[in-house]
């Protein structure tokens, strides 16, 4: 019995040497500040020589109570104790270190606001818009819950809905019934075609809200894959008679260059757009053109400009303007003379 006893405690005593070694190098890496994802491989090697020091401890404990020998199993369970609050230690100050490492990440990243649910108020063609945002970002994260489509809806789709509320398939059965019906989308597109007016020449700004329109009727159909509608020649001759004369000579001799008829009113739609960009560059390079002139026009005494030489310059440039101005001035009243007193003549003969 002395025999087995003193081998189980060998066998103990082994163990505990290993789990030690582990143990000591997890201290001293962490008192090296050591980053997390050392210390946390070091504690798996821990947690598992400890597991095989238990296992050493347990079986001697059986083995001294089975001998009844109460004083060595009250010393043998102390000394499991002390490993175990050797293995706490360990844990406590990996957590620590993991809190940190945590708390130094949430730090450097970016606060980004929560997605705001989706608003549907009655317009048709938002809705295909509204439905998709809606599953997206709703049923994504709280399921089909009708409480949660109502919360999306305005006062007009409320309306729609009245004695369904708990239901969210038959809610959303009846809202595409009343917004999702595409024929309704062509109508609505249609109408806003027929509304617009022939542009004259010269209306840039008309000519760019027309083309703002066009462009929206386009996206709409898009969005429920009937673009198509607006490829038919009745939709491209409605637009062609709203261009202005230039535009629409130009349009008329491109469209002859197009071989795939089916692809007329894209075409037409990407010339719109290309018309669009070159006024909005224009006007965009007038006003800097004014801003520069009205800068020049507007230079301050030589005290307050910075580069004497620089107000100098400008200055000569005034003057000189302002004598072409008196020059001008005088010609054309010496030529409103000459030709009044050329008229007198022409009379008295």
């Amino acid at each position: 019995m002395k025999e087995t006893e003193a081998a189980l405690k060998k066998e103990r005593g082994t163990a505990r040497g290993i789990f030690t070694r582990k143990f000591n190098l997890f201290m001293e890496r962490h008192g090296k500040g050591d980053p997390f994802d050392v210390l946390e491989a070091i504690h798996g090697e821990v947690v598992s020589t400890f597991r095989h020091l238990e296992e050493k401890c347990e079986n001697l404990i059986t083995f001294l109570e089975d001998n009844d020998q109460k004083e060595e199993v009250d010393i043998a369970r102390k000394y499991l104790f002390d490993c175990e609050s050797d293995r706490c230690e360990v844990l406590r100050l990996l957590s620590i270190v993991k809190n940190k490492a945590t708390a130094s990440g949430n730090s450097c990243q970016l606060k980004v606001e929560a997605l705001k649910p989706p608003k549907f108020e009655g317009d048709f063609r938002e809705y295909p818009n509204f439905k998709d945002d809606f599953v997206n970002i709703i049923v994504s994260k709280y399921g089909k819950n009708p409480f949660a489509l109502r919360q999306c809806l305005g006062e007009k789709p409320l309306k729609v809905i009245l004695g369904c509320e708990k239901d969210f398939e038959e809610m959303f059965k009846r809202l595409d019934k009343e917004y999702g019906d595409p024929r309704k989308l062509v109508d609505l597109v249609i109408s806003d075609l027929k509304s617009l007016k022939v542009i004259r020449d010269g209306d840039d700004r008309g000519f760019v809200n027309m083309v703002n329109v066009i462009e929206r009727c386009y996206l709409d159909l898009q969005k429920v894959n009937l673009q198509k509608e607006m490829n038919s020649v009745s939709i491209g001759s409605m637009v062609e008679r709203l261009l202005p004369r230039i535009q629409k000579r130009e349009w008329v001799m491109t469209a002859d260059k197009i071989s795939d008829k089916n692809e007329l009113f894209p075409e037409l739609l990407k010339f719109l757009l290309c018309e669009k960009r070159v006024i909005e560059y224009s006007e965009s390079s007038v006003r800097n053109m004014k801003s520069e002139t009205s800068n020049v026009c507007n230079v301050r005494s030589s005290q307050e400009v910075d580069d004497p030489d620089l107000y100098d310059i400008v200055k000569r440039v005034q003057e000189d303007q302002r004598s072409m101005c008196k020059t001008l001035e005088e010609m054309r009243v010496q030529f409103a003379s000459n030709t009044i007193s050329a008229n007198r003549r022409t009379i008295g003969c």
